[in-house]
């Protein structure tokens, strides 16, 4: 909701000063008034009529109990993200230059006599967008996604502007566009290949690679072999494309991280179970696959309810058995193999 007040107010505020007749100003705040409440009217209509209690908590209530610092805290952290996302430092810097020539490509547009009308106002919703953004806490540098779909058309303004027909600046829009194009692919190549310099990737690439994701879901899937078998998994990347049972309200990783500090009637309500409630839940016959987005304390209360602590260890990721399954160790060994099995206990 945030998000839709900001740009519009930003808006407003922007018109004045655009050097528009009075009568095309008036126009262009109707338009973006009639855009706005339809989609205010798709919001709350129908996402927050579906289930108002949902709709709240998604969007507010799950940021204020994310972290330590509330709804809107620790800025520290917001500077931190903002410095990764223009790369100034951190994993993200090659990516950072491609940010900054957008950025610059876009403001080039506001200065550009024949194209400011119609680039400031778009301007300054994508400033507000991105300041919506860093609201919530804790903040990263995918919310600002959005930001880009302002600031790309803006760019693409300035760069087919008459100015770029002149042979000088034809010269450096194409330097500027090689090293776009090249800072692009280091970061492509650095995120896919060898993981350098990635925050999470570095020394675990193994573990992110898609063959080795698809390669546990098919161990979930062959040991959990009973009808009434289900799947937990910590992160919930490992259940696309699993064709077994989920335990109901682990569809969604990040439910882990506040469902401890939820009272037992909130859990109920919103359908977000703690370890102990997700064991309950799966019948006696359960497969974990547990790996990474849990709290170390969360680890350990899962190791000390399952039946078997290792079935298979790949890259620090564990498919662990709970459950009353018939010869365990058989049929783990029938269903997947002497050699996919490294530690067994």
């Amino acid at each position: 909701m945030a998000i839709c007040i900001v740009p519009i107010a930003g808006t407003i505020l922007w018109s004045p000063i655009v050097n528009i007749s009075t009568q095309n100003r008036k126009r262009a705040c109707l338009e973006f008034l009639i855009v706005f409440g339809f989609a205010c009217f798709i919001i709350f209509g129908f996402f927050y009529n579906m289930d108002p209690d949902r709709f709240l908590f998604s969007n507010f209530e799950y940021h204020a109990l994310r972290g330590d610092s509330g709804l809107i805290g620790n800025w520290r952290q917001k500077l931190d993200t903002v410095f990764r996302a223009l790369g100034i430092y951190g994993s993200e810097r090659d990516m950072g230059i491609q940010s900054w020539i957008i950025f610059f490509a876009a403001l080039g547009s506001i200065l550009l006599k024949k194209s400011r009308d119609h680039s400031l106002p778009i301007f300054g919703i994508g400033i507000a967008i991105a300041i919506a953004h860093l609201l919530p806490s804790p903040t990263y540098e995918q919310y600002f996604v959005m930001l880009f779909a302002m600031l790309i058309p803006l760019a693409s303004v300035f760069l087919s502007s008459e100015a770029t027909l002149k042979p000088a600046t034809r010269i450096l829009v194409t330097v500027i566009l090689i090293v776009y194009y090249v800072s692009g692919l280091s970061t492509v190549t650095r995120a896919t290949l060898t993981g350098n310099g990635i925050t999470g990737l570095s020394g675990h690439l193994e573990k992110w690679r898609i063959q080795g994701i698809i390669r546990m879901t098919k161990m979930a899937s062959k040991l959990a072999s009973g009808d009434n078998a289900m799947v937990y998994s910590t992160w919930s990347g490992y259940l696309v494309g699993l064709d077994k049972k989920i335990i109901p309200g682990t569809e969604n990783h990040f439910a882990q991280f506040i469902a401890p500090k939820l009272s037992e009637k909130e859990r109920n309500r919103l359908n977000i179970p703690v370890i102990s409630e997700i064991f309950a839940r799966a019948n006696n016959n359960l497969i974990v696959i547990k790996g990474v987005w849990v709290e170390k304390a969360e680890f350990a209360k899962i190791d000390s309810l399952v039946r078997h602590k290792v079935v298979f260890d790949h890259a620090d990721q564990q498919l662990l058995i709970y459950g009353s399954f018939e010869n365990d160790a058989q049929i783990l060994r029938r269903g997947i193999g002497e050699c996919d099995l490294p530690h067994w206990q």
